[in-house]
Parts: structure tokens; C-alpha cells; sequence
């Protein structure tokens, strides 16, 4: 059994067990009962209540603190040109597109990288190495940006970037031990403070931020060793029209000022009902999905390759609450059983074997999505059934094969007629010859 030293049950000792405390006073707490030689880190704990396995409860982001963590930050921007430039000015420890091919050759000697959007592809291979260890550029970490100067200062003045672990917990640094109390307090709370000389940008308290990113279904987040702020109620997004299309508002998406998401009215709500069974009248085809464990970035490629597929074939996620009341305006029955837990509808034009094929192969790469049910000309169909039509050829590829069908006698009878006309060519030529020997011997 594990025995903590003698520093460490002191410093235990002057808590009380189960009592909530203000920030002030926990940092205080902290500063009084730090023991090391060095100068210690003061991390937060927030627990989320949230299940990081379902893509709609993972909570990451980014956020600035006030007086920084502490730690000099050395960052390197891959840009070129102009950009280049701006990334020195603004105070890079490294410029250039030659560190590439350094990346590649085992340089790593940086702690974060800041790319523009036209050197991704570049960057791309770099995957496999730069992932594991955190450093891939990001655009949801504002790692992949054109405003390259405005990035390097926020990471320079106490950017941190952070995300859920499979806990449901989110840790994260707010400063030094040496940082004076008002000054850990402020990054804590996220008072509007930004030291002299820095850009004054989006100053805002981690603790804050996370709790209006919290994800979906979880409980009231949860603040280790202070009390929480408040409890923001996340949630899987509504579907709501854009132009003459459908949008899915995603987890924790701030829909209104300060991050914090608004309540949708009635009228609203309706409207999002009213646009969805308009997309079910149209669609002759409806395959109900389970997009558990598929997070957006796979989201957002089978929704792409979906509509590669034509026929206007889209997806679409939406609360079942909403989508039940889409079916019934529609008049589509034989659905409304399977919507539970997270659900995505794939909606199609003529030719449902195409989806079918996107998402038997997708599921094939991924596992994901599962096939719940579907329905094809008013008919409910079994996910069997959906893998069944998966193995047919599609529209175009009978078309194709129609094609070659007729293309192939045509062939042959374009042949057989250029042999025909072969054929009286040489027998003209044959008696052209024949006639101009008989010609030269009479004379």
C-alpha cells in the first residue's frame, strides 16, 4: 500500500474534508501549503460529468489567461512570404517552410506549431509523428490560421488549449507558484486583465470557458477544490435552416454573446420542424443512423462523401424530439421506434443504393455509423437489407453496363461493314489492274 510522505499529510491536513471554498481562499490554500524546492504549477480539475466516448460530449477548445501560465512557450510558424515576416515580427522562436523537412529528419525542439492553411497539405504526412505528441496545427485550436502575428501573441501572452480526457475530466494549468495570489485568482476567475505591452484579446478564466463548452447529457460540472460558477446545461444542437439547407448546431455551440447558448422559442423550434419534413417529402429514401463514437471531423467526411454520391443525398443530425414531430408533418411512418440515442438521417433522391453503398463502405473503414432502419419508397427495410442493396451496382453503374451492352452488336456491325467495304474496294482495285493489262496488250 502506497504511504504519502510527511510533507504531503500536512499539507492534507489543513483541508476540510468536503468544504467547498472560494477561489481566493483556494488559492490561498494552495500557495500556503506548497512544499516543493521548485516553482510548482497550479493546475485545475473540472469535472464535466460528460462521456468523452460519444462524439457529441467531447469538450476542447482554447482560452487566454490573464497573466499567462509561467512556462515560456517556444513556438515555430510554417508559413512563407509575408507571413513569414509577420510571425518574426510578432516574436516566433522559429520561422521557415525548411522546418518541414527538419520535422522529418527528427527535429521536435518546439512546444507549439502554427501553420497556414496552404502549407497543411504539406504537413500532412508530419501526421503520424506530430498527433501523438500534440503538435499538429489545429484550426479548432487557432493553430491554423492567416492572421499568424495575432496567433503567436496569444500563445506567447498564456494561451493554453484544452480537452476532456476519458474521465470526463479536464485539467489544466492556471500559473506558478510564484505568481502573486491576485494574479492566480484572476486567471482562475477571469477578471479582464492583460499585462502591459501584450495585445488585449479574449482574456477569459479556464474554468469559465469549460463549463460553457460542456458537452451533452452529462452532469453539472463539477469545480475540484472551489466552487462552481454556475451550471450551463449543454446539449446536442438543433437543426435549423440555412439558405436552402439544414444545420446542426453541435455540441456546446455558443449561439448567443459571451458563449453562452440561447434558448431556442417555440417559433424557432418549428421552423426547424417545418424545414426537416420538407426534406423528408422530398426524399424517397430515409436510412436512420447511430452516429455514436463518430466524432466531427468523420462526421463531417461522410456527410461529403454522401453528397459526392448525388441525388441531393445529404446528413443530417437532429434532436429526436424534433424529428418526430418532422415525421408526423410529413406523414412518414415506420421510423419513429428507432429514434433514440444519437441519431443522424441520411436522406436521398432516386437511387437509395448509392448512400447505401457510402455508408456500407464508411462503416467498413470506421465501424461506424449503425444502420438502425431504413425506408425506401414508403417501405421499411432492415439494416440487412441495407447492407443487401449495398452489393447492387448503382444507378450509374447499370447505365454504364446498359451502354456497353448496346455498344458492343454496334461495334460489330460498324466492323462487319467496314470489311464489306474493304472488300469491294479490292475487288474494284483488282479489276482496275486487270483492265489496264488488257488495255496495254491489245495496243
Amino acid at each position: 500500500m502506497r504511504v504519502h510522505g510527511k510533507h504531503y499529510r500536512a499539507a492534507v491536513a489543513t483541508l476540510e474534508p468536503r468544504k467547498l471554498y472560494s477561489p481566493r481562499d483556494a488559492v490561498e490554500k494552495v500557495k500556503a501549503t506548497a512544499y516543493a524546492k521548485f516553482d510548482e504549477s497550479v493546475d485545475i480539475a473540472v469535472r464535466l460529468g460528460v462521456d468523452p466516448k460519444h462524439a457529441d460530449q467531447i469538450v476542447r477548445g482554447t482560452v487566454s489567461l490573464p497573466h499567462g501560465t509561467g512556462k515560456k512557450v517556444r513556438v515555430l510558424v510554417i508559413a512563407q512570404g509575408e507571413k513569414a515576416k509577420e510571425a518574426e515580427a510578432a516574436g516566433a522562436d522559429f520561422v521557415g517552410i525548411e522546418y518541414v523537412q527538419k520535422i522529418k529528419d527528427g527535429w521536435l525542439d518546439t512546444d507549439v506549431i502554427v501553420a497556414t492553411p496552404d502549407v497543411m497539405g504539406q504537413l500532412g504526412p508530419l501526421g503520424k509523428v506530430l498527433g501523438p505528441r500534440g503538435l499538429m496545427p489545429n484550426p479548432k485550436a487557432g493553430t491554423v490560421t492567416m492572421d499568424v502575428a495575432r496567433a503567436v501573441k496569444e500563445l506567447k501572452a498564456g494561451k493554453i488549449e484544452f480537452r476532456v480526457d476519458k474521465s470526463g475530466i479536464v485539467h489544466a494549468p492556471t500559473g506558478k507558484k510564484s505568481f502573486a495570489v491576485e494574479a492566480l485568482e484572476e486567471n482562475l476567475r477571469g477578471e479582464d486583465r492583460v499585462p502591459g505591452g501584450q495585445e488585449r484579446h479574449r482574456a477569459c478564466a479556464d474554468r469559465q470557458e469549460v463549463v460553457r463548452r460542456r458537452g451533452a447529457g452529462g452532469e453539472p460540472a463539477g469545480l475540484h477544490g472551489g466552487h462552481c460558477a454556475g451550471q450551463a446545461r449543454g446539449g446536442e444542437g438543433a437543426l435549423h435552416p440555412v439558405d436552402h439547407g439544414l444545420e446542426h448546431d453541435g455540441t456546446g455551440s455558443p449561439r448567443g454573446s459571451g458563449g453562452v447558448r440561447m434558448i431556442r422559442t417555440k417559433a424557432e423550434k418549428q421552423e426547424m420542424v417545418t424545414a426537416l419534413a420538407a426534406r423528408l417529402r422530398n426524399a424517397s429514401t430515409v436510412y436512420v443512423t447511430d452516429f455514436t463514437g463518430l466524432d466531427v471531423a468523420k462526421i463531417t467526411q461522410l456527410r461529403r462523401r454522401l453528397r459526392l454520391a448525388g441525388g441531393g443525398t445529404d446528413f443530417v443530425v437532429v434532436k429526436n424530439t424534433l424529428a418526430r414531430r418532422a415525421l408526423v408533418d410529413a406523414q412518414v411512418q415506420g421510423l419513429e421506434a428507432h429514434l433514440a440515442g444519437p441519431t443522424g438521417l441520411v436522406l436521398t433522391g432516386a437511387d437509395p443504393i448509392a448512400a447505401a453503398k457510402v455508408l456500407a463502405d464508411f462503416a467498413k473503414e470506421f465501424e461506424k455509423p449503425a444502420i438502425k432502419v431504413g425506408l425506401v419508397d414508403g417501405k421499411t427495410v432492415t439494416p440487412e437489407l441495407v447492407k443487401r442493396l449495398a452489393s447492387l451496382p448503382t444507378k450509374h453503374e447499370l447505365l454504364a453496363q446498359l451502354g456497353g451492352v448496346l455498344q458492343a452488336p454496334m461495334a460489330g456491325f460498324v466492323g462487319a461493314l467496314n470489311g464489306v467495304l474493304m472488300n469491294m474496294v479490292g475487288a474494284l482495285e483488282a479489276l482496275r489492274t486487270r483492265r489496264a493489262a488488257d488495255g496495254g496488250g491489245a495496243s
